[in-house]
């Protein structure tokens, strides 16, 4: 089950329910067990801790890789979409490419 696909969104009604004696569905149509409650908490929680990586590991071994936010202008966003669109890359890929290139050039 992919728990990255739970939100809990403003609308939410939030109870405490006892798993043993009552029968909560999951969207996967699957029971919520008391076992099943924990394995989600669990899988949570190292989520929230960063310890499960979303891919491989760009830097390799078990190194989770740093992640760089920027801001873009959105005529550059719109280049670098449509360079990934025609390489069939994503954009993430296309600019950590561009970037080692100016970054090898300038360190060359």
């Amino acid at each position: 089950m992919d728990t990255k696909k739970f939100r809990i969104t403003p609308d939410a009604r939030i109870s405490e329910i006892d798993l043993d004696s009552e029968v909560f569905t999951l969207p996967d149509g699957s029971r919520l067990t008391e076992g099943k409650a924990e394995q989600l908490a669990d899988a949570a929680e190292r989520r929230l801790a960063g310890l499960v990586p979303g891919r491989k590991s760009l830097s390799g071994g078990n190194v989770h890789s740093p992640v760089l936010q920027l801001r873009v202008p959105v005529a550059l966003r719109d280049k670098l979409e449509q360079i990934a669109a025609d390489r069939g890359e994503n954009v993430s890929k296309v600019a950590r490419d561009l970037l080692a290139e100016s970054v090898d050039r300038l360190t060359a």
